[in-house]
């Protein structure tokens, strides 16, 4: 399944290319696959970042919500950038 899904969504930023869609649908297509990620993840993420701990517990386990934010926000931008570097790489071949 961990290989599947970053196969899976890499057929967009192709399907796109080769349809000289415009590169909107791109970004639109990445933020469906992350958040189907984000979905699928987010109860292991929360438990994760919830463990108890020997030592004092620090802001981002004080505020579990921050947390997730900026744990969807960084994977928004890291598949938007793996995207739309598929579809210019796929534009500039065909």
């Amino acid at each position: 399944m961990k290989l599947l899904l970053p196969i899976a969504s890499s057929i967009g930023p192709v399907y796109f290319a080769l349809q000289e869609a415009s590169i909107i649908w791109v970004l639109l297509w990445a933020a469906l696959w992350n958040s189907l990620r984000w979905l699928a993840g987010w109860r292991t993420a929360l438990n994760i970042a919830l463990e108890p701990s020997d030592q004092p517990a620090s802001w981002l386990e004080t505020h579990p919500a921050v947390y997730m934010a900026l744990a969807f926000v960084t994977s928004l931008a890291a598949f938007m950038f793996i995207h739309v570097t598929a579809y210019v790489i796929v534009r500039h071949i065909i």
